[in-house]
């Protein structure tokens, strides 16, 4: 999942997806960020919240990462992820 959200001078993209066995929320956010965003960058954990799903609960967790002097080519990349 991937949005864009533009103000004056200013773009952030939320990028999602899930954490694989072994990995940390930080480590998850970090690969996330560059396989839809083809960026890498240090994340900083914001938030950590319990969502109560229709089938069970499950663990959210929201970083943020700041990316300086972003490609055209990135920059460019159209919703969903995809390159």
């Amino acid at each position: 999942m991937s949005e864009l959200v533009e103000r004056v001078d200013e773009f952030d993209r939320l990028v999602g997806g899930a954490v694989e066995v072994g990995e940390s929320y930080a480590e998850a956010a970090a690969r996330e960020l560059v396989e839809e965003r083809g960026v890498r960058a240090p994340v900083r954990h914001v938030f950590t919240f319990l969502c109560r799903g229709a089938i069970s609960p499950y663990w959210l967790a929201v970083h943020e990462a700041v990316v300086v002097g972003i490609s055209p080519r990135i920059r460019g990349r159209s919703r969903g992820g995809g390159g």
